[in-house]
């Protein structure tokens, strides 16, 4: 487990100040909607999410987060449950299984249980059980199940990891529970349920150790409580009581398969995954209460009902009252486009909805296909910033859909809605609005031309695909129509609103069905990656068509088209992205690497001057991967599965051409669908399958001229773990330190470390490596070019 310096981005926890965040920390944006597990505990509800762990006060109902407080790196959760030594059990979702042991007393994690304890690569962790000093923890390991056993060692007071149980009289294709109910230890698989004796624990390694419920086998069961002296447990939809095993009454059933039971006085409750069911005994009554995507239920001291969701917890009190609660959040962990702006505010959009981050408070737009009035609660006061503050656009993404492209010109910001349904305008189009003002929001549809649909290329007249959109220098936005039935696959949208379109006849057949992305070079033409199909619409060839419309861009009568294919060096007609650098070189990734062009002065007679062989060329890049370039013209470059690969402004591959990976730094998945920059903090954002993480780089930018530096911790007492931090340099400075008389005390530079990109670090001892006594040290810095600033800073010697 590697060790990564994080912060939680979100206000459910005390703010992160992030103009005091070092180089290299990361930072993440996560959605805790969706509950997988929860339990009651200590007088809290504790909920494993997708997006971490969480508690719930259920008196004040405040939300809050626990992964910084607790320091657990990994944010995908599938389970938790409490010891019976008092402590928390957290286990984490695919693709890595950790255990950890938490104490809510000390707000520390206590032990950690991974990789290394058990010697092999699991995929995750599904359920705990307990005894006074026995725990069991069902695992995955890719499509094989099984126990993973642990003692408490009372003398050392720690758990200690024994061994695997994989051994079963029956196939066992899912345990979906694990459950101790006196002497007997009981698996609920999707198969029919298991039990075994806890005294033959040593023993469980051997199949015929367990037993299965003849009854159950080839059901699912998911759950099992014991009730007056019964056993009560699932079969699918149907709920059965049963003493012996033999003989089953049936008692109710519902429309879904159970997903969980839990018994409270002379009540039943059986959680489905549409609603909560109470079940009366003995009297047989039933009633059921609620409506959502319910996963888990745990009940509180006072016999109220929390169940989880993936959209928050809904409580069900005494007074049989519905209640739901959603923390603050993104509405989702998968984002397929990012946007920042000129305040550094991120802007994140997927078919979920788009959300808004800004100053400690998240806003969403939530994409539902339903008539709720849009109410303008971004405007709301502070006072909602705990729960789930969002309005509601009336859209429905098919299971293709998807935002490829948020941006924003003026006070409009733009997104694509590719393969969606809005109610009262045909399918699919783009998205304008006004965030402060969304009741005015508007969709470029079908109407009048806006966007094509796909009648004979695939699919309808109203149905819409959509590729990335861009904004050229004079604020015209232009973007890819794919499988345009009246074959115009390019479009632009001018300042005014104006729409104008280009066909595959208008580019004398160089553009295809199947345009991806869109680059505009130094002179203003435009350059559209394509890429090829074999089994859909023709023309389908790829390559990069270039138009030349000669600033005219209503009168056709002077564009020139271009056509570039294999024929002209690339690597593959099959082309996903295209970008410009700050050198005016064409970087180019196909289906077989990245490739960089320096676009010939002689353009159209000769293409390029100079064009690299392809790079990266093991990666199976696809049409969702993107080249971006920041201000400092580094190249990044996402992917599907390797993470995000950057090649930078002085000709490096980043990490030995590794770049940033899951397993080398704090992306939180190597699946990486956009990148967005805030160059004058260094901030990188990426959009994951997992979540959006943070990166404050040593990239920052923000021009040539000093701005009023940031130091931090200040005042700075000495000794310390932790260096001192200047933040806000110009690159290439160099930081001398003197006494508020004079004398010169220490120097910083990149030569030795001590300066990385836009910050310097200063561990409060002069050039002879001794402490500095008390006082206030005077600070500057400069550049070769000859630019300076100064700044103060109070040292304390302890």
């Amino acid at each position: 487990m590697r060790a990564t310096k994080f912060f939680w981005l979100l206000p459910l926890i005390a703010s992160v100040c992030l103009s005091q965040v070092r180089i290299g920390d990361w930072q993440y944006y996560t959605s805790v909607l969706h509950i997988k597990d929860l339990i009651y505990f200590n007088n809290k509800i504790y909920c494993a999410t997708s997006g971490g762990l969480i508690s719930l006060d259920p008196e004040s109902q405040m939300f809050k987060r626990l992964n910084e407080m607790f320091e657990i790196h990994s944010y995908d959760l599938s389970s938790v449950e409490a010891d019976k030594q008092g402590t928390l059990w957290i286990g984490t979702d695919y693709p890595e299984a950790i255990i950890y042991i938490i104490s809510t007393a000390e707000n520390k994690i206590i032990q950690v249980f991974d990789e290394l304890t058990w010697g092999k690569n699991l995929s995750s962790i599904q359920g705990f059980a307990f005894t006074k000093d026995s725990a069991f923890a069902i695992y995955q390991e890719n499509v094989d199940w099984g126990l993973l056993f642990f003692k408490y060692n009372r003398i050392q007071k720690q758990w200690e990891y024994r061994e695997f149980y994989k051994n079963f009289p029956i196939d066992v294709y899912r345990i979906n529970r694990v459950k101790i109910l006196g002497s007997r230890i009981f698996l609920c698989t999707n198969n029919g349920l298991l039990y075994s004796t806890l005294s033959t624990i040593t023993n469980l390694l051997d199949r015929n150790s367990w037993k299965i419920v003849e009854y159950s086998q080839g059901t699912q069961v998911n759950d099992i409580i014991v009730h007056n002296g019964h056993y009560i447990l699932n079969m699918e939809n149907y709920v059965y009581q049963t003493s012996d095993f033999t003989n089953f009454q049936h008692l109710f059933h519902t429309k879904y398969p159970i997903l969980s039971l839990k018994d409270n006085s002379n009540l039943i409750f059986a959680l489905e995954a549409r609603r909560i069911f109470i079940y009366s005994y003995p009297d047989n009554r039933i009633e059921w209460f609620g409506y959502n995507d319910f996963t888990d239920l745990t009940i509180d001291s006072s016999g109220n009902v929390w169940a989880g969701s993936t959209a928050g917890i809904t409580l069900l009190n005494q007074d049989k009252e519905i209640v739901n609660l959603l923390p603050n959040t993104p509405v989702t962990n998968i984002y397929t486009s990012l946007f920042v702006d000129e305040n550094g505010n991120l802007v994140a959009a997927s078919s979920k909805g788009i959300s808004f981050f800004e100053n400690n408070r998240i806003y969403n737009i939530v994409f539902k296909l339903n008539k709720k009035e849009t109410k303008n609660r971004y405007n709301y006061p502070e006072e909602f910033n705990n729960s789930f503050l969002a309005d509601t656009i009336p859209v429905k993404f098919g299971s293709l859909g998807i935002i490829n492209t948020v941006l924003k010109r003026g006070n409009y910001f733009y997104s694509d809605l590719s393969h969606a349904g809005i109610l009262g305008i045909n399918k699919g189009g783009i998205l304008k609005f006004d965030v402060k003002n969304l009741k005015s929001y508007q969709v470029f549809d079908t109407t009048n031309g806006y966007v094509a649909g796909s009648e004979g290329k695939g699919g309808s007249r109203d149905y819409v695909v959509l590729g990335r959109m861009k904004m050229d220098s004079k604020g015209n936005i232009w973007f890819c129509n794919k499988y345009a039935q009246n074959d115009s696959t390019i479009g632009v949208i001018t300042p005014e609103d104006k729409f104008i379109h280009f066909s595959i006849g208008d580019s004398r057949g160089y553009l295809s069905y199947h345009p991806n992305d869109i680059a505009f070079d130094s002179t203003g033409r435009v350059w559209i990656a394509m890429m090829t199909s074999t089994s859909e619409a023709s023309p389908s060839y790829g390559g990069i068509a270039v138009l030349d419309y000669n600033k005219t861009l209503f009168d056709k009568s002077d564009d020139k088209w271009y056509w570039i294919n294999e024929g002209h060096g690339l690597a593959s007609n099959n082309v996903f992205s295209i970008a410009f650098d700050k050198d005016g070189e064409l970087w180019i990734l196909t289906s077989k690497g990245i490739q960089r062009a320096t676009i010939s002065s002689r353009f159209p007679e000769r293409i390029f001057s100079s064009l690299d062989s392809p790079v990266l060329t093991a990666i199976a890049f696809d049409g969702q991967c993107r080249i971006k370039i920041d201000a400092m013209n580094n190249k990044w470059i996402t992917t599907s599965s390797a993470g995000v690969k950057l090649y930078t402004y002085d000709g490096i591959w980043y990490n030995n051409v590794e770049g940033f990976t899951n397993s080398n730094s704090g992306l939180l998945s190597d699946r990486v669908l956009d990148i967005a920059f805030y160059e004058p903090e260094g901030f990188v954002y990426f959009a994951t399958s997992k979540g959006i993480c943070v990166l404050k780089s040593e990239f920052g930018f923000y021009g040539n001229k000093y701005r009023k530096l940031k130091i931090f911790p200040s005042p700075y007492k000495i000794p310390s773990d932790s260096h001192v931090v200047i933040d806000g340099l110009l690159q290439n400075s160099t930081v001398k330190i003197f006494t508020i008389d004079g004398l010169f005390v220490r120097k910083l530079s990149n030569f030795d470390g001590t300066v990385i990109g836009t910050q310097a670090y200063w561990d409060g001892k002069n050039y002879k490596g001794e402490y500095v006594t008390t006082g206030v040290y005077i600070i500057f810095a400069y550049t070769p070019e000859g630019k300076h600033t100064v700044a103060k800073i109070a040292v304390i010697n302890k």
